[in-house]
């Protein structure tokens, strides 16, 4: 299976002052596009309906969100072939892979909107609180408002 959301050239170009040394493969980039893209999905399906992300292609995807694969995918790259501290906010692996933790987070809570090529902000898919007769216990989707100090989503206090 090959990466939807990001391409090689996209990665590439990320990449562009550590090529002289490159002892990685365009096989090894679509690997990581790969990881960075269900790292990606995985994130936003918190917020985006599964439905909207299945829909996207590589010609559909919005520029953020392209830009975040790519973005993660060049950190796994710097950090599986340079040694760079995935982490470590002062490496070029740990900035690129920070920004896009901090933008993904952003988008959770609603301060940063995901913006189709046609200009239309991506809604973010319904809570829905399900409950049934026989079960007491409360279910609660990621993005649920918190009654408590304990953040959106959280089930710490029951």
């Amino acid at each position: 299976m090959d990466a939807i959301w990001a391409k090689t050239g996209d990665v590439e170009e990320r990449l562009a002052n550590t090529t002289s040394g490159k002892s990685y493969t365009s096989d090894d980039v679509e690997s990581r596009l790969l990881r960075a893209e269900k790292e990606v999905r995985a994130k936003l399906q918190s917020y985006i309906a599964s439905d909207t992300l299945g829909s996207w292609t590589d010609t559909t995807v919005p520029e953020i969100v392209r830009s975040w694969v790519a973005d993660l995918a060049a950190a796994f790259i710097l950090s599986d072939y340079y040694g760079e501290g995935i982490l470590d906010k002062q490496t070029h692996a740990g900035s690129l892979y920070g920004k896009v933790q901090k933008d993904l987070e952003d988008v959770r809570k609603g301060t940063l909107e995901v913006v189709t090529k046609a200009g239309e902000t991506v809604s973010p898919a319904a809570d829905l609180i399900e409950s049934d007769k026989a079960s007491r216990t409360p279910t609660f989707t990621m993005t649920h408002p918190s009654d408590s100090d304990f953040g959106d989503g959280s089930l710490d206090e029951f």
